[in-house]
């Protein structure tokens, strides 16, 4: 095809400006086109702008300074949907669906109005990420309506995690850590021995939390889907994504596991039930020959050659004191609490007061030197005061109970199923680390549904007026799009 002069000379001062600020610049100019035209797509796309939140959820990569991945982006969704609403190609979303709505919004307020009365320097800096969990819980709410809303949130934490994986096979396989941050510090401290992966996270452990999510979404999927390549498919993808999370090698994330695994268990059939609860008893008993105490049975753990191998592999801690430290800084953030039982002391202002309130002969800090709460809800009281810790609680109940009551209905039984197990392995995993982002997400999933449940039933339960004329006007009953 003959192009015109003009056409080549347009081309030719495009290439030329690319060039010119790749070389003046660095390689990353080259996404500002890619970006330009996704921004464009994101404007212009009712629905878009919601979905490019949640595929950011895990990106916790730097854009230089201040400026992350996920901040530039959440702006950037913030200005689609106004502008969308403001142009009228979508309604303005229902920021307070429901009473969790209501619960979280006490909540994020109630943090702000905490920290303003600590007057701490640099507060958009540390009410920065709560703004994001915000922004995530929120339109959560707003834009999860229908059981098919739920399957695109599911795929898109599966297409993430296979993004995550291909990152961990970087990592493992060549060394080569794209975004840098924790693990690049630690490749250079330890000359390359840690393998231990964080993908697009800071800490491997936020990863390990990220495949917990998205190995029953996979799983979810496949059992939904009719095709049998497409299942054959997601349930590759989810052994890959098992693979991803072996080496993040995170033992907090292993409870995690064994909890989601657990609640899987009774909530996929009448079997399993009985299996979990059969399983959960023989624990038991074998906790019992150590006469219940975990500080026993994990330093005896400790002497296995396997787990040695795998501890010396991936360059942490035994196991026993890494427990031992956790328990440490448990002690460390319940003094704190006592102590500033309705204010705490700010948000990242924990660091500030751990020495002095460490246990006494708390040894597993000789090794360790970071002193955080490492369980979310401690991590909420410290910062922030126990008013707000119970506000957080409650927001969890709530979550259980709208993935129960999903449970419970015929249409989204397998939704249901899918966040009391997702619900159940954060549970497990961040009782022993501090909040990560994705909470945000399944709190704001589980009561999105539940909500579109009760919507449902409603629906159901309201009888329909007869019109005055049937012969002019038929009667049809209708349903919320499942």
């Amino acid at each position: 095809m003959k192009m015109s002069r003009s056409t080549n000379a347009g081309a030719l001062a495009i290439g030329a400006m690319l060039g010119s600020a790749v070389a003046g610049l660095s390689t990353k100019v080259v996404v500002i086109p890619l970006g330009m035209v996704f921004l464009f797509l994101l404007f212009a796309t009712p629905g878009l702008p919601y979905f490019t939140l949640v595929a950011l959820t895990p990106m916790n990569v730097g854009f230089g300074g201040y400026l992350t991945v996920s901040r530039l982006g959440v702006l950037a969704v913030l200005a689609a949907i106004t502008y969308q609403a403001l142009t009228r190609r979508s309604p303005w979303p229902n920021f307070l669906r429901g009473p969790g709505a209501y619960v979280g919004l006490a909540f994020f307020a109630g943090i702000v109005l905490v920290n303003l009365f600590h007057a701490l320097p640099g507060f958009v800096t540390r009410v920065g990420p709560l703004f994001i969990y915000a922004v995530l819980f929120f339109l959560t709410l707003a834009y999860v309506r229908t059981a098919r809303d739920l399957e695109r949130v599911m795929m898109i934490i599966v297409g993430v995690a296979v993004f995550e994986v291909f990152l961990v096979a970087l990592d493992v396989g060549y060394g080569i850590v794209p975004f840098g941050g924790w693990h690049a510090e630690l490749l250079k401290d330890r000359s390359g021995t840690e393998v231990r992966v964080s993908g697009t996270h800071e800490h491997p452990i936020m990863l390990a939390g990220y495949f917990q999510v998205a190995i029953p979404c996979a799983l979810a999927l496949a059992a939904l889907h009719r095709n049998v390549i497409v299942k054959l498919l997601l349930a590759a993808l989810a052994v890959s994504f098992l693979v991803g999370w072996h080496y993040t090698f995170s033992r907090s994330s292993m409870v995690g596991m064994a909890v989601l695994t657990f609640a899987a268990m009774l909530t996929l059939s009448r079997a399993t039930r009985i299996l979990g609860i059969a399983g959960a008893i023989g624990i038991l008993l074998i906790f019992s020959s150590w006469g219940f105490s975990l500080t026993d049975l994990v330093r005896d753990l400790d002497g296995l050659p396997m787990l040695q191998k795998i501890v010396s592999e991936a360059g942490v801690s035994a196991t026993s004191q890494s427990m031992a430290w956790r328990f440490e800084n448990w002690g460390m953030a319940l003094s704190i609490i006592k102590q500033h039982l309705f204010t705490g002391v700010g948000l990242d202002e924990v660091p500030r007061y751990a020495v002095q309130n460490l246990p006494l002969n708390a040894y597993a800090h000789q090794y360790v030197e970071t002193a955080l709460p490492h369980n979310m809800f401690l991590q909420v009281a410290a910062e922030n005061g126990i008013i707000m810790m119970g506000l957080f609680i409650l927001l969890w109940i709530m979550a259980f109970k709208a993935a129960f009551v999903g449970y419970r209905d015929t249409l989204f039984r397998p939704y249901g199923a899918l966040l009391l197990i997702i619900l159940s392995g954060q549970f497990g995993i961040y009782m022993f680390n501090p909040m990560a982002r994705e909470v945000w997400l399944v709190l704001g999933l589980s009561l999105a549904m539940g909500y579109t449940v009760r919507d449902r039933q409603t629906s159901k339960t309201v009888p329909v007026k007869e019109p005055r004329n049937p012969a002019l006007t038929p009667v049809t009953a209708s349903t919320p799009d499942s």
